[in-house]
């Protein structure tokens, strides 16, 4: 049984990662699905991000499983080609019944006090304000569209507990879990649940690279993956460095399902039981 057959899903980071495991796992349950990313450099992300091509990889698979698919370039930050992603979307497909807010970056590893202005507003406007931007266009919709649907918004360990010299991400990612529980009361009238799903380490490209080793690890010279999977392993009661994208989507898409119909305004960690206080 397909669980969204002839619904519509919208994806934010889309292009790789967990993004692109969870429009694998709406199309493989026949959603039509949307998918967005910047698919360029962004100043404040140490990381490399997702490029065209990914994009385009993603959309390959997705029509490979026999969904509609509808993939196309657009950045958070930007209200305008967010509103044109949903906007497309209803042309294509007719309605909006799930968006995840899913793109996000890190930004760069120092102390609070000496992170640079603008890089705290650009990783805040990625993170927070991205995804807030991705809820309001994704929930007008709906309501215009009398559908009732599911919003889920990607968090992190960073939304329930401190890390240190990653300042910005943190504050964005405790401020989602605010804005998660107001939309709730919001927009249970409507019929729309949202929730937040806080995974821990993710095996994806976001995670595995040298920049986030040297993170765990800042005074060593040249970090190694195995170094980062011992030390990672040791910080949750499962032993585990980190969970698969596939793991984190099983979640989504529990949260998107009528199985779910009574669940929102939740904050769900994914992460071996690293955030236990």
């Amino acid at each position: 049984m397909q669980r969204f057959k002839g619904q519509t899903v919208v994806i934010s980071g889309a292009a790789r990662g967990q993004g692109r495991s969870h429009a694998l796992g709406f199309a493989a349950e026949g959603a039509n699905v949307v998918g967005f990313d910047i698919c360029g450099p962004v100043e404040s992300s140490p990381i490399t991000l997702a490029s065209a091509g990914d994009l385009a990889e993603t959309a390959e698979e997705v029509r490979a499983l026999g969904a509609g698919a509808l993939f196309t370039k657009a950045d958070v930050r930007d209200g305008a080609q967010v509103a044109q992603v949903f906007e497309q979307a209803r042309d294509r497909f007719g309605r909006i019944d799930v968006v995840v807010a899913n793109a996000g970056i890190i930004g760069h590893f120092a102390p609070t006090w000496e992170i640079d202005d603008a890089v705290y507003r650009e990783v805040v406007d990625i993170d927070l304000i991205g995804a807030w931007r991705v809820l309001k266009y994704g929930v007008t919709a709906m309501i215009e569209g009398g559908v009732p649907g599911a919003v889920i918004v990607t968090g992190s360990g960073a939304s329930i507990k401190g890390l240190a010299n990653l300042s910005p991400y943190v504050a964005a990612k405790h401020g989602l879990v605010g804005m998660v529980r107001t939309a709730a009361r919001e927009l249970g009238p409507h019929g729309i649940r949202v929730n937040l799903i806080a995974p821990g380490n993710v095996n994806t490209d976001l995670i595995i690279n040298p920049f986030v080793y040297g993170v765990y690890f800042p005074d060593a010279e040249s970090p190694t993956r195995e170094d980062f999977e011992a030390l990672a392993s040791s910080q949750n009661p499962m032993r585990q460095p980190y969970v698969e994208p596939e793991d984190v989507t099983r979640t989504v898409l529990h949260l998107a399902s009528d199985d779910a119909k009574y669940v929102t305004g939740t904050v769900i960690p994914i992460d071996g039981g690293q955030g236990i206080p």
